[in-house]
């Protein structure tokens, strides 16, 4: 019977020329590539979300300025809602002019998911 030492198990994968099989890249490439399959629509889920979210906050700061509008108008002794016109106005909510909507604008924003 042969006596085995450490030196005689490990000498094989010592001399084993260095780099990696086809058959190893291969297996790599198959892996990567289920990878990226499950977790491409995941990532895409998440950036539409980021999209909803970013509105919702619009939304919400546009409403707040709104309502602002009408408290000062109320403490005025004129109360009302402001009209599309004078949202478009500078100076009447935001004291500013309030951009055009980019999101119906394919060349500002091709990846909206505004319709």
């Amino acid at each position: 019977m042969k006596q085995h030492t450490r030196s005689s198990t490990i000498a094989p994968l010592l001399s084993r020329p260095g780099g990696f099989t086809l058959i190893e890249l291969v297996i790599v490439i198959v892996v990567l590539g289920i990878v990226a399959t499950v977790a491409t629509p995941e990532f895409k889920s998440i950036h539409i979300e980021a999209k909803k979210s970013e509105v919702r906050a619009s939304l919400t700061s546009l409403r707040e300025a709104i309502s602002l509008y009408h408290l000062k108008t109320a403490a005025n002794g004129t109360a009302g809602w402001p009209t599309l016109d004078s949202l478009r106005t500078p100076d009447v909510v935001m004291r500013g002019a309030i951009p055009p909507n980019s999101f119906q604008d394919p060349t500002k924003a091709p990846d909206s998911i505004v319709q």
